[in-house]
């Protein structure tokens, strides 16, 4: 038995945290979620915030940002209304238009901001 149950799991566990800091793979996946999450939480915000309100009668399933499309623009990250258009068709055609046209470039923004801002952060630093 141990003398200090609890000193030893502490310590194991700072030494897992150590080991998982120091592995690469570990922090891409780290900062893949993140992303991930920053960029449901922007989109989430736009369709609560301005979407919503302006389609105040346009049923949940039939928003642009519906919980279906809001996990294909994650997964997808499109750039570009032809990255939209390879969306499975039966997801884009059963969004209203009228939210496609007037919020889809916004989302596509908001897509290749999150990538942008993350592509920068994830590149590492070379000194001279």
């Amino acid at each position: 038995m141990f003398r200090n149950r609890d000193g030893e799991i502490r310590s194991l566990l700072k030494r897992i945290d150590d080991l998982l800091a120091a592995d690469p793979d570990y922090q891409a996946e780290k900062r893949r979620v993140s992303r991930a999450e920053t960029l449901r939480q922007r989109l989430i915000e736009l369709r609560e915030e301005e979407i919503a309100p302006a389609f105040p009668d346009s049923p949940p399933a039939k928003s642009l940002l519906s919980p279906e499309l809001l996990e294909e623009f994650i997964q997808r990250r499109p750039k570009t209304k032809d990255d939209w258009f390879k969306f499975p068709q039966p997801l884009r055609t059963g969004v209203e238009s009228k939210q496609v046209a007037k919020y889809l470039a916004r989302v596509l923004q908001i897509v290749s901001e999150g990538d942008a801002v993350n592509s920068t952060a994830a590149t590492p630093k070379h000194t001279s």
